[in-house]
């Protein structure tokens, strides 16, 4: 998963996610076409936010910048093992839990900001309850979807 960052930010280039290595990682575009081999490329790549010591297991299944206030600089992210959604601080890695709970989010897996005029905005959250079926859990043997989807909307203030 890769989104390309909003260019007011002072990271350029892309964000990765890694559950194996980690964290969140950024890369500039330009490696993807030097003429570098790509373990060479490895140099380019730098670590932004680890993931926490203390969290033994973590899938951020989608991630997103503030698109409609470039003085929030921080990257928003769907936590679905901890039915959450984190703010993370891009220039110390720092994570703060936005809004959590299992009636408001079973398995946050997609985010999106709506446009907003004024200092709050207000962010989209959809649950895909992907751990509720044998498509994606070996560990269940039907699928028990929670109907209907439900999209939340949280406020984000400054």
């Amino acid at each position: 998963m890769k989104k390309r960052l909003n260019t007011l930010l002072p990271i350029r280039g892309f964000v990765v996610y890694s559950p194996c290595a980690r964290g969140l990682y950024a890369f500039p575009l330009a490696i993807l076409s030097d003429d570098r081999a790509p373990y060479e490329r490895a140099a380019d790549i730098r670590l932004i936010a680890p993931t926490p010591p203390e969290v033994e297991v973590e899938e951020l299944l989608d991630f997103t910048f503030n698109p409609f206030n470039p003085s929030d600089r921080d990257l928003y992210a769907a936590d679905p093992l901890k039915l959450q959604i984190i703010r993370i601080d891009l220039s110390n890695g720092e994570r703060r839990v936005v809004a959590s709970g299992s009636k408001l989010f079973d398995f946050p897996s997609s985010l999106a900001f709506l446009p907003t005029i004024g200092p709050v905005s207000e962010l989209a959250i959809v649950s895909n309850q992907q751990e509720r079926t044998p498509l994606t859990n070996d560990a269940v043997s039907e699928t028990t979807f929670n109907l209907p989807f439900i999209v939340a909307k949280i406020l984000i203030f400054p």
